[in-house]
């Protein structure tokens, strides 16, 4: 039986948060000022987490406001 720990709970927040915007649509309805807010607020366990070839967006909170 596999055990869950508080450095998996972690990981499954900061997996959980990442998300992937699939239209326009969606991408509508994003609150960029609140995304940006939220990343300050994780970015230690975002540095953690997730792989270095993404650390200088998180480090510089560069987040696309147009989709692309």
């Amino acid at each position: 039986m596999k055990y869950f720990t508080r450095e998996w709970y972690k990981k499954m927040q900061v997996l959980e948060f990442v998300s992937f915007i699939e239209s326009i649509k969606e991408w509508s309805e994003m609150d960029i000022q609140s995304l940006k807010e939220e990343i300050e607020e994780r970015k230690i366990d975002l540095l953690k987490f997730l792989p270095e070839s993404i650390y200088s967006i998180i480090q510089n909170i560069t987040i696309n406001s147009e989709y692309p």
